[in-house]
């Protein structure tokens, strides 16, 4: 019979081999460990760097964090990001960081090979953003990016974060909080460097310069993009770019959308250089006879000062290959020709 103290002492002993043994998570090797870190939630993942110091160092290693969106406020004074999920209040919950300039690398590490559902950008993108967020985003993928410019100082800030990246079935909408006055012509610069994308909207909060929405711009755009959307009251469309977009949406092989706002004069002259297009005047519509391509316009009330403007929408349906027949039958026998002329 074993006395009270031997068996306090054994108690004890046992208590102390229990703790010594090891996790079966522990247990585990890095590159598992790695692998499992990628599956978690950004707040489950969090958990897990409190354990020690092995999984602290590993999930620093490892990246590939999910996040559903990634916010950051950029202004001279001050820079804030926010990382994680949205909660219930709005709110976003997980990782947030003031003064980017001095956590340059950590942000690095904690945005490596990242995901994210959104990317949000806003504020002055001066000469310091140009350097930093394109180095901290530079491995990080995402389904859409909204960049809110309240200056127009450099758009080599976002040309950076856009080059190098396969973009296609990415959305992006750009923002300008005002006019872009003076920087007409490095807001020009910066949409031409669009690369393709599934969709593009361009939104200028007052009154545009028509020059930044030219026929080089607005074609570059259609052409690169689904999905295209010009938030502006004002543009330099001619009607030769009106045809070029027509001709894109009934020749594309899958669904493609465009709307925007060109001069009355523009729809005057389109109706008067292409006489043979079928379309009504009392709807506004025209519809070319070898597609489903659809163009429809509106009038819209004459603004304080410019030329009138028309709202107008382009649009097609993804149409088989078979059915794309270089001629159709009219109603008296003989061929109409598609409507190739060009201006």
């Amino acid at each position: 019979m074993s006395s009270p103290i031997a068996t306090r002492l054994r108690s004890k002993k046992q208590t102390k081999g229990a703790h010594e043994t090891p996790s079966p998570l522990l247990a585990l090797p890095n590159e598992v460990l790695a692998h499992i870190f990628t599956c978690l939630r950004v707040k489950d993942r969090a958990g897990l760097l409190s354990v020690n110091q092995r999984l602290h160092k590993l999930d620093r290693a490892t990246g590939g964090r999910n996040f559903q969106v990634v916010d950051i406020d950029w202004h001279s004074g001050y820079q804030e990001l926010s990382a994680g999920d949205y909660n219930t209040r709005g709110e976003i919950a997980g990782y947030s960081f003031d003064n980017l300039r001095a956590r340059k690398t950590m942000l690095t590490g904690l945005l490596k090979n990242a995901h994210t559902d959104t990317i949000a950008i806003a504020g002055d993108l001066n000469a310091a953003a140009e350097t930093i967020l394109p180095t901290i985003l530079k491995t990080t993928t995402f389904n859409k990016l909204d960049i809110h410019i309240f200056g127009h100082n450099t758009g080599k800030c976002v040309k950076s974060l856009l080059e190098g990246r396969n973009l296609k079935h990415a959305d992006i909408e750009l923002r300008f909080r005002t006019g872009v006055g003076k920087y007409t012509k490095q807001a020009h610069s910066l949409l031409l460097a669009v690369p393709t994308v599934n969709y593009f909207r361009l939104i200028c909060g007052d009154r545009a310069d028509e020059v930044l929405l030219d026929d080089a711009a607005f074609l570059h755009l259609v052409k690169n993009s689904n999905t295209t959307k010009f938030d502006l009251d004002e543009s330099s469309i001619t009607s030769r770019a009106l045809y070029e977009a027509f001709q894109l949406c009934w020749t594309a092989r899958e669904h493609k959308e465009a709307t925007f706002h060109v001069p009355l004069q523009t729809m005057v002259d389109f109706y008067r250089e292409h006489v043979d297009a079928r379309f009504s005047r009392l709807v506004g519509r025209i519809t070319h006879i070898d597609s489903d391509a659809t163009l429809a316009w509106s009038k819209e009330s004459a603004p304080e000062s410019g030329p009138r403007m028309c709202h107008v929408r382009i649009q097609s349906r993804k149409v088989a290959s078979w059915c794309r027949r270089p001629a159709v039958q009219g109603k008296a026998g003989a061929a109409v020709q598609p409507l190739r002329r060009s201006i």
